[in-house]
């Protein structure tokens, strides 16, 4: 079960990258979700290590978000449904 703050940026990541094409900076992540960049990080590499996003070298524009729900909530086939329906 995500937290708080990993669903809000979970949410946030998704949401920005497809309106916008990528990947917000980290001053902007830090500034929407409202957290300092010590709590993004670990934010971002708990979504990593749970295979909600994957992130290379750290950089914010090498970020995918895998998978935009929650998976306690949705079974696998609604994810895939509504991934489906969104791009």
């Amino acid at each position: 079960m995500l937290s708080d703050i990993e669903r809000k940026t979970l949410r946030v990541l998704f949401n920005y990258s497809h309106s916008h094409k990528r990947m917000p900076t980290f001053e902007q992540l830090e500034l929407m979700i409202g957290r300092n960049r010590p709590t993004v990080y670990q934010t971002l590499k708990a979504l990593e290590k749970d295979n909600y996003i994957t992130w290379a070298d750290g950089n914010m524009k090498s970020i995918v978000v895998i998978d935009p729900w929650e998976r306690s909530y949705l079974g696998f086939a609604e994810i895939r449904k509504r991934y489906e329906r969104s791009v």
